[in-house]
């Protein structure tokens, strides 16, 4: 995030920093690793007591979305309805 006044160099900085990997992101990705593919649901569920992420749900939904910016995750093209009849995307690792 720069302004079209800043110099090259913190627009590069900027952009090492987008693609850097941070640990929260890292403790979602190897969630991933284990489980393969996944709901934001189910992955809220498993974070805590599965894998001890100590992240809220909403952090885990950020860092999720983070990483499908990143090109590290993406939509698989499947769906899974949980309670109450509403569909999830499922996730997977690229």
């Amino acid at each position: 995030r720069t302004r079209a006044t800043d110099p090259g160099t913190s627009r590069a900085a900027a952009e090492r920093a987008n693609s850097r990997i941070l640990e929260s992101q890292k403790e979602v990705l190897w969630i991933f690793s284990v489980k393969i593919r996944l709901t934001d649901k189910e992955l809220v569920e498993i974070a805590g007591p599965d894998f001890e992420v100590h992240q809220s749900a909403s952090g885990l939904r950020t860092r999720r979305s983070e990483l499908v910016a990143k090109g590290k995750l993406r939509d698989s093209g499947q769906t899974k309805v949980h309670s109450g009849g509403r569909k999830h995307i499922v996730w997977e690792i690229v």
